[in-house]
């Protein structure tokens, strides 16, 4: 039964790493706004390189499972897995590599791969078929 349950729907694991993602996606789309709200109300914590790195490390670690343990015993499918990298790169490209000016539009697009990899990995789920030999 549980075995039916990981072809057809989405798991809380699943669920709960694409909600993650999509927190951080909106973190970091809201950035440039809060950057000039926040002096003015006090809230430096969300622009904090331990929090941004925490989120990044949560949502890699659950969507790093789940999409590992779907490629091994369900579609045999790079995609997912792929677009994960492409995030994980582009987040920590976002944070490390090019200055401030840049690190929304990177860390946003690296929010949106992980994002695009769910979804693929969904969709690829959904259209596996048990009797597949993959």
């Amino acid at each position: 039964m549980k075995k039916a349950q990981a072809h057809n729907g989405k798991s809380r694991w699943d669920k709960a790493g694409f909600i993650l993602s999509l927190v951080c996606a909106i973190h970091c789309a809201s950035m440039p706004l809060l950057i000039a709200i926040v002096p003015l109300i006090g809230i430096d914590f969300l622009h904090n390189p331990v929090l941004e790195l925490t989120l990044i490390g949560t949502a890699v670690v659950i969507a790093g499972s789940i999409l590992v343990r779907d490629y091994r015993q369900v579609h045999r499918n790079f995609t997912p897995l792929f677009l994960l990298l492409l995030g994980v790169v582009a987040k920590l490209c976002g944070i490390f590599v090019f200055g401030h000016q840049y690190e929304p539009v990177i860390i946003t697009s690296g929010a949106a791969f992980i994002l695009l990899a769910y979804i693929a990995n969904w969709r690829l789920r959904a259209t596996h078929r048990p009797s597949c030999k993959c």
